[in-house]
């Protein structure tokens, strides 16, 4: 939680990552367990991937070796959810 100013600082659109982006305990309390999503969510409009399978693009950066690279993860179309499977591509 506490990297949410450093991010907003910035205007970070997106936080992705292999695992989710939460401590667990949080160290914020029983009442919030997930501050990372609960905050990032609702205070910045954060988009976060959690889960993320980075094993096949850290080998193709390492081979090229690029870092950069444009990234497009367009969910699915759905009313009245707040997650959805998504198809991420980058692109070097």
């Amino acid at each position: 939680m506490d990297s949410l100013p450093f991010l907003r600082e910035r205007d970070v659109a997106v936080l992705g990552n292999d695992g989710v982006q939460d401590v667990q305990p949080s160290g914020y309390g029983p009442d919030l367990t997930r501050p990372v999503h609960t905050a990032g969510l609702v205070a910045l409009g954060l988009w976060l991937i959690d889960n993320m399978e980075l094993t096949e693009l850290a080998a193709v950066c390492r081979d090229e070796p690029r870092w950069e690279f444009f990234f497009a993860a367009l969910p699915s179309r759905m009313v009245g959810v707040t997650s959805s499977a998504s198809n991420p591509v980058g692109v070097f």
